[in-house]
């Protein structure tokens, strides 16, 4: 199967690792009549067609997304445990730390950023739809570093979004710093990444424009990230993007969602390879998978989805009333590739386009 869900849970935010060159995920589920979410792994060994092996982790607390290290033999899972409170306020926040040697079986240790280590430089755990989770750990010169989805007290609210920066020497006590990266331009940044690719450093994270889908930004350092004029990377929709190194390409992996409001059914999507051409970041088609091809001659037309080709390049735009908006048209995203080949890549009710191996449209129909 090219998109991966558990037969009876829901696939939401996820991590990913290599062990023993085989790539393993491992995922927020939630169980029907289950009150909490838990965790889930799967597994693959040609990094398409995935094995799920079962539930791994619960707590009292909600459980959303996690990152994963491998120190000294043993793997560190950093996890977001939330308190299930009323109206998705979410006031409770906090980032805990599990171990396992098997990446089955993990003993949870304690938490280890709290929602309270905001100050000075974020809005605190007491503002409504409060934001301290998504951690993503990184080490440079013998010191470790986490990012976290956050809001910059610096900023106007309804755009402090931003991704926080903690620092660490021993992975347990944690030094509050000032934001990695704070643009000023979003209600909130979920799932922040940091990667070095490519002799560049690369930040990926989702956003709600365009409905929730992948933006980057990108610098020499760490110090000089911004945003490029065409830094959106996925169509509404498919969202937690992840990339991983695998030999000497670098995949990314995102879960697309269907599009009507209310219904959460997402399901991993295959992976894409990741080209940087300059600055501009694009996701190519995976080799190993295969599509319907037909010819574009500079417009495509698919359920109320129309791919055109315009001057700054090629053109998404989506009609009619969805989860994420009911302007007529409303144009999503624009990507500056040029082609002349379409590709349809389809399975049961889903669909991805690639023009000329480029990834630029995906839904659930």
């Amino acid at each position: 199967m090219l998109f991966f869900k558990p037969k009876d849970s829901k696939f939401g935010d996820f991590s990913l690792i290599m062990r023993e060159d085989k790539l393993y995920t491992i995922y927020i589920q939630r169980i029907k009549g289950q009150k909490n979410n838990s965790y889930g792994l799967a597994v693959t060994n040609d990094y398409v067609n995935w094995k799920c092996l079962g539930k791994i982790m619960s707590s009292k607390n909600c459980l959303w997304a996690n990152d994963i290290i491998e120190k000294n033999n043993e793997y560190l899972m950093f996890y977001s445990e939330v308190d299930d409170v009323k109206e998705d306020d979410h006031y409770l926040q906090r980032v805990s730390l599990a171990t396992s040697t098997d990446l089955k079986k993990w003993n949870p240790q304690q938490t280890i950023i709290q929602n309270t280590q905001t100050e000075p430089f974020y809005y605190p755990n007491s503002i409504h739809k409060f934001c301290w989770r998504d951690p993503h750990i990184f080490q440079k010169d013998e010191v470790y570093y986490c990012t976290l989805a956050a809001k910059d007290i610096s900023k106007p609210y309804e755009k402090s979004g931003c991704v926080a920066l903690l620092k660490s020497s021993d992975l347990l006590n944690w030094e509050t710093l000032p934001p990695l990266f704070s643009p000023g331009n979003y209600w909130e940044i979920e799932t922040p990444n940091l990667y070095t690719i490519f002799d560049k450093q690369i930040i990926i994270f989702g956003s709600y424009r365009n409905g929730m889908s992948m933006q980057y930004a990108i610098g020499k350092t760490i110090d000089d990230l911004h945003e490029p004029e065409f830094n959106t990377i996925t169509p509404s929709l498919c969202y937690a993007g992840k990339i991983i190194k695998v030999k000497d390409e670098y995949l990314f992996y995102h879960w697309i969602k269907h599009r009507k409001k209310g219904d959460t059914i997402r399901y991993l999507a295959p992976p894409k390879l990741v080209e940087l051409q300059n600055n501009l970041l694009l996701l190519k088609k995976y080799p190993l998978i295969d599509g319907e091809t037909i010819s574009f001659t500079g417009e495509y037309e698919i359920d109320g989805t129309t791919i055109r080709r315009t001057k700054a390049g090629i053109l998404v735009s989506e009609y009619g009333s969805s989860y994420v908006g009911n302007i007529k048209p409303r144009e999503l995203r624009t990507i500056p590739i040029d082609g002349t080949t379409l590709e349809l890549v389809k399975e049961n009710n889903i669909i991805e386009i690639y023009l000329d191996n480029y990834f630029i449209y995906a839904k659930i129909q």
